[in-house]
């Protein structure tokens, strides 16, 4: 596979950079979801000269975008493709994600959502098929990554959104786990944790586990902080809010990046494992 996968252009109707400023309510909520434990952390992290997580109890997390033969259109399931992209993996003993990010859901004609929908169980089955013991669901689908609708919804935005994740249901049966992503776009605190928390309620209805997508690096759509490490104490509220509500996370990034062992995210990352149950840990 190719380590540097494409990641999901953030779904936006308004703002942009002027909500660096704007002071959002946390929306937080009150009553913990109901989460399985242990809680699992999992290392999808390329950094060169990364030490040993597995050590710190971090599990082994894989994931491929690169499930099309070289000339073959992407609106169609390319199953010799999807084959040969699991056939590596098909003992792998952690857990695995598809990153598709051009069959979108979210305000779509119906048409196009349930073609699309169609698609995600087409290819879920050829890679149950190719690869019966691998443990895999979608990153980003259910629920489909949007922030705006979320944080400052336009018109009926966030029940769009929503009535679409409830049609994703059909995808549910075919995988074994939920992916949601989290990645941070903006400064403000208060509009990731009403972002995140809103995301892993909609994650909840499909009764898998759920394994939050987590980046220690603002998203590289914000031109301003793109690319930064998140600050240590953002990171660690976001670390904690998953806690929280998920079942675990999965850390991504570092794509031809220099590991950096003092960095506050990975300081702050390595006191969070040292807090979970003993079970948890590799």
């Amino acid at each position: 596979m190719s380590a540097r996968l494409s990641r999901r252009a953030l779904i936006a109707s308004i703002g942009g950079l002027a909500a660096l400023a704007s002071r959002i309510p946390s929306a937080v909520p009150a009553d913990k979801l109901p989460g399985a434990a242990p809680f699992r952390v999992y290392d999808s992290l390329f950094y060169l000269g990364k030490p040993d997580v597995a050590a710190l109890g971090m599990l082994p997390a894989r994931g491929t975008g690169e499930l099309w033969r070289a000339g073959q259109p992407r609106s169609v399931v390319d199953e010799i493709g999807v084959q040969r992209a699991v056939d590596c993996c098909r003992d792998f003993a952690g857990v695995f994600y598809l990153d598709v990010e051009h069959w979108c859901l979210f305000e779509q004609p119906d048409a196009v959502i349930d073609a699309n929908l169609e698609k995600f169980v087409r290819l879920a089955t050829v890679v149950r098929r190719a690869a019966p013991g691998l443990t895999f669901g979608y990153y980003g689908v259910l629920p489909e990554i949007v922030y705006w609708p979320i944080v400052q919804p336009v018109g009926n935005q966030l029940e769009v959104w929503r009535a679409t994740n409830r049609r994703a249901r059909a995808i549910a049966p075919h995988v074994d786990v939920i992916f949601p992503s989290l990645y941070t776009f903006y400064a403000d605190v208060a509009g990731w944790e009403k972002y995140a928390a809103e995301t892993l309620r909609e994650a909840r209805q499909y009764g898998k586990p759920v394994y939050a997508f987590l980046w220690p690096e603002f998203h590289d759509s914000n031109k301003l902080l793109g690319g930064r490490n998140v600050p240590a104490d953002y990171w660690r509220r976001e670390l904690e809010l998953c806690r929280q509500y998920a079942d675990g996370v999965v850390i991504w990034g570092g794509w031809q990046k220099r590991w950096a062992g003092d960095a506050g995210w990975w300081q702050e990352t390595k006191s969070f494992l040292a807090t979970l149950r003993p079970e948890t840990r590799a």
